[in-house]
Parts: C-alpha cells; structure tokens; sequence
C-alpha cells in the first residue's frame, strides 16, 4: 500500500491489461470516463499488467473541457 494524503483530484479506477497497458478509466460511481476527455491517458504502458489503481487523478486547471 502507498498512503497520500488527498488532493482533490478526481477518484479513478485505472485498469491495465496484460501488458501493462491502460485500457479503462472508471470514476467512483462506476461510470466509464474513457471518452470522456481522459482518452490522452489510455495506451500509455506503465509496466503493471493486469493491474487495476485506484486514487486521484490531477491535471492542469480545465485540462478537460
């Protein structure tokens, strides 16, 4: 477990495959936030496969309007 303290970002469920490859973003209430202005985020490898993160999300001010 990695602890930090919140920092009013967005909670995420972040879903890799078994190449470590984001495939899907969930929100809290279970809705799916791929297509929905988090796309720059998906096919990015982070080396965690078949792995789902939890925790924030933090961008820039509007980054996605």
């Amino acid at each position: 477990y990695i602890l930090q303290p919140k920092m009013d970002g967005l909670w995420a469920s972040v879903h890799t495959d078994k190449n470590g490859v984001i495939t899907e973003i969930w929100s809290r209430h279970g809705k799916k936030k791929t297509g929905k202005g988090f796309d720059h985020f998906l096919n990015r490898d982070i080396k965690l496969p078949n792995t789902i993160l939890i925790g924030e999300l933090i961008t820039k001010r509007n980054e996605f309007d």
